[in-house]
């Protein structure tokens, strides 16, 4: 069985950022209280400078201890206009499907990540630097090490194998209980349609145009309601919204949405609305491997111009699908391990 240099690279991403996480609160630690911290640290520059040295720094270590080079790995092939329509598609509409599966983990275990968010914006941030820390930045940096390097590296199985490895170790690589299921699920997107566009640019566009879309609506609530801070119950919005139209019926309202908790009541509402998103995006991938698939017919029946080179059996890059001696890749156990250990720490500190 071929060695799972993935789940290779992987694992020594888990431990980096083991090692990184402890090295880094000890310099929080030490530059507690003082300007640099306060500055620095909740800034978009530091998620931008967190990227660059906890997932991209390690992946450019780890190709120098292979002898390795990063550029033979990324799939480059290009995409038309209807394949970029569809991704484009696709990026906005899986955006209420992943906030269903936030909103319904954030009832489980506190969202880390929106609450991070939410503080760095609200230092002033500006909207075009949080764009280059929260869109741009991980656009680039994760499709690069996970469907760039850790997909091309995967064992060529099944494409179901394939992307599933590539949404767990996505999903992982988060280090967050909250983060972990609805990025577990972007993993897989990104990882089809980069599996099926064979362009790295598939994954780096609607990485972006998702992460881009939270940015853009979390400073629009600001600008809306002046602060994240205001803490106004269902049942006040509910009045408000129809108090200047019929004053009796917005007490009415009032009286109805009283006692509804108002969190599980915008995961409700958000659910009724990922359904019908949930399936267009299955029709829009659909239509994204049919557009390929054609493209590929067009290609075949298209006259050789020239010769032909044999190509050998081995050369090819194919899924085997043969059966094959079951063998335990220790390197994914070991990552789900220290994974579980880390987030039954996390559990246990809130």
């Amino acid at each position: 069985m071929q060695k799972n240099r993935a789940t290779a690279f992987m694992l020594f991403l888990l431990l980096y950022n083991v090692a990184y996480g402890i090295i880094l609160g000890v310099i929080v630690e030490i530059l507690q209280n003082t300007d640099i911290s306060t500055a620095f640290l909740a800034s978009p520059w530091f998620i931008i400078f967190h990227q660059l040295t906890a997932i991209l720094l390690p992946l450019f270590i780890w190709l120098a201890i292979k002898k390795d080079r990063l550029r033979k790995h990324l799939p480059n092939q290009k995409m038309d206009v209807i394949s970029i329509i569809i991704i484009v598609a696709i990026s906005f509409a899986i955006q209420p499907v992943m906030m269903f599966i936030s909103g319904l983990t954030s009832m489980l275990v506190p969202n880390n990540a929106a609450e991070m968010l939410t503080a760095v914006t609200q230092r002033g941030s500006p909207w075009l630097v949080m764009m280059l820390a929260i869109a741009v930045t991980p656009g680039i940096v994760e499709e690069l090490v996970f469907r760039g390097y850790i997909q091309s590296v995967t064992p060529k199985r099944t494409m179901l194998y394939a992307v599933m490895l590539n949404g767990l170790l996505f999903g992982i690589m988060h280090l967050s209980a909250h983060q972990f299921m609805y990025t577990f699920v972007l993993g897989v997107l990104f990882a089809v349609m980069v599996y099926i566009t064979k362009s790295i640019w598939a994954g780096i566009l609607s990485h972006f145009i998702i992460n881009g879309s939270q940015v853009s609506l979390l400073y629009s609530a600001m600008n809306n309601t002046g602060s994240l801070d205001a803490e106004v119950t269902l049942a006040q919005s509910m009045y408000d919204s129809f108090v200047g139209i019929d004053p009796e019926f917005a007490q009415r309202m009032y009286d109805a949405f009283a006692n509804i908790n108002a969190e599980l009541f915008a995961v409700a509402i958000i659910g009724v609305i990922a359904i019908p998103a949930g399936i267009g995006v299955f029709f829009l991938f659909r239509a994204l491997a049919r557009h390929y698939a054609a493209k590929v017919v067009v290609a075949e029946e298209m006259p050789a111009t020239e010769e032909v080179p044999v190509i050998a059996e081995s050369e090819v890059d194919v899924p085997v699908n043969l059966p094959r001696k079951f063998k335990v890749d220790w390197c994914l156990i070991g990552i789900i391990v220290i994974f579980l250990m880390l987030m039954i720490s996390e559990i246990a500190m809130m």
